[in-house]
Parts: structure tokens; C-alpha cells; sequence
């Protein structure tokens, strides 16, 4: 059973207290608990910080024993992840982390894969994202084989290993949109608060696409996490089905604090996360991986600024592009016909954090740059929605902001200029002055 560490608590309220009443700022506080953040327009260098050294975390007593037994529990899980699937050579990243190269026709019991959608106009990038399987000295599988990352469980510490698969797929891969009807409420699981800022638009769409900047922000918590995002959306209730893709800094999740590209489903409104019903990247079954790209679901995108990402929804199939490549698709089938199975009915784009509320207070986690507004910070831009034949301009209908003292977005004219539909977003959480 985890105990959180509370040592700091006492001190913290008061100086909350203090701000709220004009008087210490919430940045200047001097805890044993409270670790220094990075300025709201500089990111954190992702390369020099160890997993964990930077965030807080729960301490959490394992026996070797115990230790042995859950990461043995997650070995025969990514083995059955693994079951019937042609494993033609495994390498490792220079991140250090293990991928198995497959034959895609094994993913699908008839060894015939979907054909992609035609490759169509793509934005061109500044400064394009690199991924750790792009680097010069990347060891890569034989040609015509795909990469899967592994789960890597010796990477993760012996606190933070859970004691079973379904907490393992629910403590590591809860997500949710925003309800944009209670803005001053966020999503919540049973461990964490989500908070977005973003902005949706309701509207009959086959897909989505756009340009995100790519940040490696601030994250208080080791449980917790900051993205950049799309969404496309349908069903009400337990039936809402969402297809997500992105990029997401999350230490516990991928063991290091660089960035990655995730994909995400669900078919049940986040209540479930297993095989076909929903859960990131290919940590369920569900997604199909696709074509020679280095930049896949799991990668540390090492450097660059910008990522293209895009969904589209083709011949029944609902395919993922990253940086002008089809990189796999979700297999129409897992989705029902009052959900995504055919098309989708709204779209959203959006940074989100999530808060453990360690020490009872409100996360110091940076989305973005820490920055809502102005030239450093992080942004989406290009945003489309695809017709029944053509695209339009993502229109910023909707606001999305639970906290908008903590995070926010600045929106622009949505027809503007060379950078179309576009806005800022981000926020520093408990480090703004209101925010709790």
C-alpha cells in the first residue's frame, strides 16, 4: 500500500496561505519537498535528468521477493503481448531501451494489412522532431520489419512496479477529455486529476490533422504527465470512443524524461484499458504498426521542435500519420457503429496534465512551456478536420479550460495567415499566484 510523503505539508499551506494573502510568492518557496523548476520560457534538458531525479514521488516499500514476482508478472504479459508475432531481431536505442523488430503481416491473423490512404499534402516543418530510432548510431531490424518498443520492467524501480496487470494498465494508462459543460472540474480517475487547455469543435469529420511544437516540460510528480494532443470523438456515456494521438512526457510510464510520440484509444469512455477495448501505444492490442518510419508509438523524440501528426479515418480503418508517414491504424472493427466505427463527431486539440495531488496541493507540473501566451510558448497550428472530400479549418468553437488561472489557451483569428487555425496553450499550475 503506498504512503505518501507529507514532511512538507505544513509548510506549503502556509506559504499558500501567505501568497493568497499578497505575501511570499509561490516560486520562491523553500521546502525540502519543492524542487526547482525551470524558468516559464526555458524547457527541461530531457538528456541530463535521470528518471525520477527531478519529480517528486511515493514511497512505496517492495520486498526483493515481491519486486521479483511483479516484474516476472510483467515479463509473461508482454509475452502474451508478443504471442504470434514473427520477432525477427531485437536491438537496443541509444536511450538504452529494448525494441523487437516484427513482420507486420504477423500482427493480423490472415497476414493481409490494411493499404494506407494515399499520402496527401503534408505541412512543412521547421525544425522536424528526430526519434531515438533515427539517430546515426540506431541499430535497426532487418528491412521490411517494423519496431516494438518492450516494456523494459528492469528499468523500473521497485516502488513503482504494481502488483497486478490490471492496476499496471490502469495506473499507467488512465487518460481523459475534458467536459467542457463543468469548466472548473477536471477529469478524474481514482489516483489522479486530469486538466486540459485546448479547444473543441462539434462537427461531422473523418479525421483530423495539424502541426504541434514539441516541449519537454517541468513534471512534478513521477506519476504524473504532460502532452501536447488531438482527439476525434463519438458516442455518449460509456459508448464515448476517442482515437488520440501526440506527444506526452511521462517518467513512469516510459522510464526517462525525454518526450514521446503515443497513440491512445478507447472504446468503453476510459473505463476500461486492455486488448481491443482501449490503452496506449502497444501496451494493449489494438493498433497496427505500419511502414519503415523511425517515428513510432513509444519513441523518445530526442530532438527538433515540430511534429505533423494527423488521423484519418479510410476504407474502414482509422489511420495515424506522424510526420508525413502512415505509421498504423486501429482496425475498424473494435469500434461500434454508434461510435467511430464509420466517422466521428467532434474534434479536439489540447495540452493536459494530470495532478497526484502529492502532499495534498495542486501540481507544480508545466504544460507546455509554462506560458500560455507569447513567443515562447508551446503551440498547435495548421489544425484541419477532414470532409466528406476535402479539409477545413479547425474552428476554435469550443474553449477548454478547467483551471484557466493554472492552465490555459490563447486562441487567433482561425483562418489566419501561413499558420491557419492556430492557438498557445500551457501554464505552471501551483507556481501561479490564484492557482490551488
Amino acid at each position: 500500500m503506498k504512503t505518501t510523503l507529507k514532511t512538507a505539508t505544513t509548510s506549503i499551506l502556509f506559504a499558500l496561505l501567505a501568497a493568497a494573502c499578497g505575501g511570499t510568492d509561490p516560486d520562491t518557496f523553500d521546502t525540502d519537498e519543492q524542487t526547482a523548476e525551470p524558468a516559464a520560457d526555458e524547457e527541461v534538458a530531457s538528456a541530463d535528468v535521470a528518471p525520477g531525479d527531478d519529480v517528486h514521488r511515493d514511497l512505496t516499500v517492495v520486498t526483493p521477493i515481491e519486486a521479483m514476482r511483479r516484474r516476472q508478472m510483467l515479463r509473461d504479459y508482454e509475452l502474451e503481448l508478443r504471442a504470434g508475432l514473427d520477432i525477427r531481431a531485437t536491438t537496443v536505442t541509444p536511450t538504452g531501451r529494448v525494441v523487437d523488430w516484427i513482420d507486420p503481416a504477423s500482427q493480423v491473423p490472415d497476414g493481409e494489412l490494411a493499404s494506407p490512404p494515399p499520402n496527401d499534402d503534408s505541412p512543412e516543418l521547421v525544425d522536424p522532431v528526430v526519434s531515438e530510432l533515427e539517430l546515426p548510431d540506431a541499430e535497426l531490424g532487418p528491412e521490411g520489419t517494423v519496431p516494438i518498443f518492450r516494456l523494459d520492467v528492469d528499468r523500473i524501480e521497485d516502488e513503482d512496479l504494481p502488483d497486478s496487470i490490471e492496476s499496471f494498465l490502469t495506473m499507467h494508462g488512465k487518460k481523459g477529455l475534458p467536459e467542457s459543460s463543468t469548466p472548473n472540474i477536471g477529469f478524474s480517475d481514482s489516483t489522479h486529476t486530469h486538466y486540459h487547455a485546448g479547444y473543441s469543435q462539434t462537427v461531422l469529420n473523418w479525421g483530423t490533422d495539424g502541426v504541434l511544437s514539441v516541449k519537454s516540460p517541468y513534471v512534478y510528480g513521477y506519476d504524473e504527465f504532460s502532452l501536447g494532443q488531438f482527439a476525434v470523438y463519438r458516442g455518449t456515456g460509456s459508448g464515448r470512443q476517442t482515437i488520440e494521438a501526440g506527444w506526452q512526457k511521462y517518467p513512469s510510464f516510459y522510464g526517462d524524461n525525454y518526450p514521446h510520440l503515443f497513440t491512445y484509444f478507447t472504446t468503453v469512455n476510459y473505463t476500461q484499458n486492455q486488448n481491443y477495448v482501449g490503452g496506449y501505444n502497444e501496451r494493449v492490442r489494438g493498433f497496427i504498426r505500419y511502414g519503415s518510419s523511425g517515428l513510432v508509438p513509444e519513441a523518445a523524440l530526442v530532438s527538433g521542435t515540430e511534429l505533423a501528426i494527423e488521423a484519418l479515418q479510410y476504407q474502414g480503418n482509422w489511420w495515424i500519420k506522424a510526420r508525413g508517414e502512415w505509421i498504423g491504424y486501429y482496425p475498424g472493427w473494435m469500434f461500434s457503429s454508434a461510435g467511430l466505427r464509420d466517422s466521428a463527431a467532434g474534434v479536439m486539440w489540447f495540452g493536459e496534465v494530470t495532478d497526484y495531488r502529492y502532499d495534498w496541493v495542486m501540481t507544480y507540473t508545466y504544460m507546455g512551456t509554462g506560458t500560455s501566451s507569447g513567443s515562447g510558448a508551446a503551440y498547435m497550428k495548421n489544425l484541419r478536420t477532414q470532409g466528406t472530400t476535402a479539409k477545413s479549418s479547425f474552428a476554435q468553437q469550443t474553449p477548454v479550460a478547467e483551471k484557466p488561472v493554472c492552465y490555459s489557451a490563447k486562441g487567433s483569428a482561425w483562418t489566419a495567415g501561413a499558420n491557419g487555425s492556430n492557438f498557445t496553450y500551457g501554464g505552471k499550475g501551483a507556481h501561479t499566484l490564484g492557482c490551488y
